[in-house]
């Protein structure tokens, strides 16, 4: 974010980025039921005997690696390359990226939560100004006054832990809870970027080893400038109860319709590209779309030929 930015932390850093390779980003978070179609045993627990666990709810608690696993888990089923493999004790990205389910990277996670067709990009998840205006998502509310040490003065969307995922109006590009609800794992290591006005940042992907991986978005936990704002980056090696995260595939790979993948969602397709502009971001095609997909619904491709133009901030 812009060193101006009110609530801006020290380890974000304005990039110029590049995305060439189409993708398609879940709708909403994972919930609870999908995860355990996975791994049956998991449980999402509760906070201060507030239940994280229903079937609706995105699921928590879980670390990295298990989001990952999900991830290869869906590509196996699909006959796709695992975008993730073992490497000694770790498990780690292959590279270059294939066309496996994964975690977006910090990149296409930015796009997708700052995209408007207006001519800028977002501050926070519901516009430009704070505070948000009411029931525009999950927030550290007056619901959770006797949870959590903070809270918005005067806005109450009426849950006090996690809200059923895509509760909530969507985004401009019809995604759910991209602020708000959970905050989301991310494919990158974590990293503090030096700033370079000259470089141009072409599909980033983050680094190629690490601890941490990064967290982006705002939870049912966040009610300050700071940590709402779509600029606010985190970190972690360990599972939380406000973290849990959406799958993401490059656009290419459209995977067949199976007797246990099947949904019907309508999907909007956003056409676009970063370029060298810090400032301005734009929409010029929208396109209408179905695809059937389980356990979470691929929604938005971003097709290298077409330019927009959009500050990316880590």
């Amino acid at each position: 974010s812009s060193r101006r930015e009110q609530g801006r932390k020290s380890n974000e850093t304005l990039r110029k980025v590049k995305l060439t390779r189409p993708f398609y980003m879940g709708l909403q978070e994972v919930t609870n039921k999908e995860f355990k179609k996975f791994m049956a045993r998991h449980n999402s627990g509760t906070f201060k005997s507030k239940h994280l666990n229903r079937d609706n709810q995105p699921v928590v608690r879980i670390t990295w690696e298990q989001a990952a696993l999900f991830c290869n888990w869906l590509s196996t089923k699909q006959a796709l390359p695992p975008a993730y493999i073992k490497k000694g004790e770790k498990l780690v990205s292959v590279d270059p990226l294939n066309t496996g389910y994964r975690l977006p990277t910090e990149a296409e996670w930015e796009y997708c939560a700052r995209f408007t067709n207006t001519g800028t990009s977002l501050k926070y998840p519901w516009g430009h100004k704070f505070p948000p205006e009411q029931l525009s998502g999950n927030y550290s509310d007056q619901s959770a006054k006797d949870l959590l040490p903070t809270v918005l003065e005067g806005y109450n969307d009426r849950y006090a832990v996690t809200a059923p995922s895509a509760k909530f109006k969507p985004n401009k590009l019809g995604l759910y809870d991209m602020g708000g609800n959970v905050a989301e794992w991310c494919h990158d290591y974590y990293s503090i970027y030096s700033y370079s006005p000259e470089k141009t940042y072409v599909d980033p992907a983050g680094p190629g080893h690490g601890r941490h991986h990064v967290i982006r978005g705002s939870s049912w936990k966040h009610g300050s400038i700071s940590t709402l704002r779509l600029a606010y980056r985190s970190y972690s090696d360990n599972k939380r109860d406000d973290v849990g995260f959406r799958g993401i595939y490059f656009a290419q790979n459209d995977p067949k319709k199976t007797s246990n993948t099947v949904t019907a969602n309508d999907l909007s397709k956003a056409e676009g590209k970063t370029t060298q502009s810090k400032t301005m971001t734009k929409e010029k095609n929208v396109r209408k779309n179905t695809k059937q997909l389980k356990p979470f619904v691929p929604s938005e491709t971003i097709p290298a030929d077409q330019e927009v133009d959009f500050p990316y901030d880590i």
